[in-house]
């Protein structure tokens, strides 16, 4: 969930950014690139609940590696 509002506040902070340069959005300005976008973040982020978690190892599982 946390990735999900990092990713937010960083979208608008270059939208912003962009409309306050006067830059063009990095973005297609038709519906399908605004589909295509939202694709891709709803892939991302079905594709990152379904992964298996990286499980962090702790000193009691590095012994019994090496064993």
């Amino acid at each position: 969930m946390g990735k999900l509002i990092i990713g937010i506040v960083i979208a608008l902070l270059i939208g912003a950014a962009c409309r306050y340069f006067k830059l063009p959005v990095p973005a297609p300005p038709t519906i399908y690139g605004v589909l295509l976008i939202m694709a891709i973040t709803i892939g991302y982020i079905i594709t990152d609940n379904i992964l298996p978690k990286e499980v962090q190892e702790t000193p009691t599982t590095q012994q019994s590696k090496s064993e």
